[in-house]
């Protein structure tokens, strides 16, 4: 498999914007929302699989209970500043 096919788990926030399908000033909006999950903690990237997560929920499609204890921190504390 080339690298060009690999899709990456981390992303620019213009890339989850289009990831998202919304512009980045929307996508900031989510995040400061607490609807999207904030960048990683340290680093300025986002995470595909925690956007995922948070869509689901958002939608209905995942409870809380489902989430690992990471997960769970990452909800609602990986929105803070690093």
């Amino acid at each position: 498999m080339s690298r060009s096919q690999i899709s990456p788990r981390l992303m620019t926030k213009q890339e989850a914007a289009a990831y998202c399908a919304v512009t980045p000033s929307r996508f900031y909006q989510l995040v400061k929302a607490k609807t999207l999950p904030g960048p990683v903690p340290g680093t300025t990237r986002y995470d595909r699989v925690a956007i995922d997560r948070a869509l689901d929920k958002h939608a209905g499609l995942q409870s809380d209970a489902e989430l690992s204890p990471l997960q769970e921190w990452l909800a609602k504390d990986g929105n803070r500043a690093a």
